[in-house]
């Protein structure tokens, strides 16, 4: 059996240094090929990690519980520490449009513009005013008494212009309507047009009584009030004046406010 050869000190030592060189070469290759990252295929698109700051909180999602509809059959009209509800009602609107003044003016463009002053006043007075109509939009009869009655209101008064042939240019003044049998309708009626009159030194008409459908069918005191002719010779001009449609804002105010100061004392 041969034997291997022997190596000199100085051999051994290099052939020693020699094959650490090549593990470590070997080591070394291995460590970097992990290190290194994977790139994606050439089509695969990598979506950037999302990042969140440090003094961003993320709020969570609540459900969100539906609010039960108001029953009007059991809810009262006035509750304690509540605002009084007055739904006003500004006449005819979009395709309807009322009567028309000597001028050209519509019914439904004086009643919406005495009847947003008039919920503004209101405002002011610790009232809360719901108007039928904000815009020129059409509304039936039966929606605004809707509204009316859903919202338990104290009060509902509608605004309209009068109207008659153009040929009777000498039909002038102001009249507030009430339904047969409603001593409160009356009274707010007679309030109301007293206000009118004294404010605007307008003609006198009157408070009358009339089935009107808006009158007949709210559940609460209601009144109708036509503040001027459109046709009428003297009313006309008076209703395309800016500053007259602001007085009778004001005056249709102080008649129900001086209504419900004297509801509240009885």
């Amino acid at each position: 059996m041969n034997s291997l050869p022997r190596l000199s000190g100085l051999q051994f030592v290099k052939f020693y240094y020699l094959l650490s060189g090549c593990f470590g070469l070997i080591y070394l290759q291995t460590a970097a090929a992990i290190a290194q990252p994977v790139s994606p295929p050439p089509n695969q698109v990598v979506a950037p990690a999302q990042q969140i700051s440090p003094l961003e909180t993320v709020e969570p999602v609540m459900p969100v519980a539906p609010v039960p509809s108001p029953n009007p059959s059991n809810s009262p009209r006035s509750l304690p520490g509540q605002r009084p509800v007055v739904v006003i009602d500004p006449g005819h609107g979009g395709p309807d449009p009322g009567a028309v003044s000597i001028g050209g003016i519509y019914e439904k463009d004086i009643v919406l513009d005495i009847s947003l002053q008039l919920a503004s006043l209101l405002e002011t007075q610790g009232i809360q005013a719901i108007l039928t109509r904000q815009t020129d939009v059409d509304l039936g009869l039966q929606p605004r008494v809707a509204i009316a009655n859903r919202a338990r209101a104290a009060l509902f008064v509608s605004i309209h212009a009068n109207a008659i042939s153009m040929d009777r240019p000498e039909v002038n003044g102001i009249e507030t309507f009430h339904v047969a049998g409603s001593v409160e309708g009356e009274q707010l009626a007679a309030g109301i047009q007293q206000q009118l009159v004294s404010i605007t030194r307008m003609g006198d008409r009157g408070v009358k009584r009339a089935r009107f459908y808006v009158l007949v069918h709210t559940a609460m005191p209601a009144v109708l009030v036509e503040v001027g002719f459109v046709t009428g010779q003297e009313d006309a001009l008076r209703l395309s004046d800016p500053a007259t449609r602001t007085q009778m804002a004001q005056a249709i105010g102080q008649g129900i406010l001086g209504y419900l100061q004297r509801s509240d004392r009885q």
